[in-house]
């Protein structure tokens, strides 16, 4: 027995798709790699979905790529706003006024360990940020 597909266009991306004398309200969903036909729906009501593949074949969705190539884009941002996009990024004679939460009770908790493999990473890490006044 053939069965009839015939689709009613709503609110997108949901469709009330009729099979045989059943209608199913579906959506079509782009990221979705499968059809999903949920229990309810399979009984009488829901909510299911169609996948990406399935969406394009019943002309539901159309992909269009619409891409704007601008040559040596970074280079021209980093120019337009070399002021704010060079050096280390810290704040000089900025004071930060910190939100905190009185009702909550301060815990002390202890130091981790640095693993050997990477104190000596670190040390020269730490001397560097240090030279540069990111720490002191």
């Amino acid at each position: 027995m053939k069965k009839y597909i015939y689709i009613q266009f709503s609110t997108l991306p949901h469709f009330t798709v009729q099979i045989d004398s059943d209608s199913i309200v579906m959506m079509a969903d782009s990221g979705s790699s499968i059809n999903i036909i949920d229990e309810k729906d399979y009984q009488r009501d829901g909510g299911s979905l169609f996948r990406w593949k399935t969406s394009q074949q019943l002309n539901l969705i159309q992909p269009t790529c619409s891409v704007h190539i601008v040559e040596n884009f970074t280079d021209k941002l980093i120019n337009e706003f070399s002021d704010i996009l060079c050096g280390v990024g810290k704040l000089k004679d900025y004071q930060v006024h910190l939100h905190i939460d009185e009702t909550v009770i301060p815990v002390a908790q202890g130091t981790r360990r640095v693993p050997f493999h990477v104190r000596k990473d670190l040390e020269e890490q730490l001397a560097r940020d240090e030279e540069l006044g990111i720490i002191e």
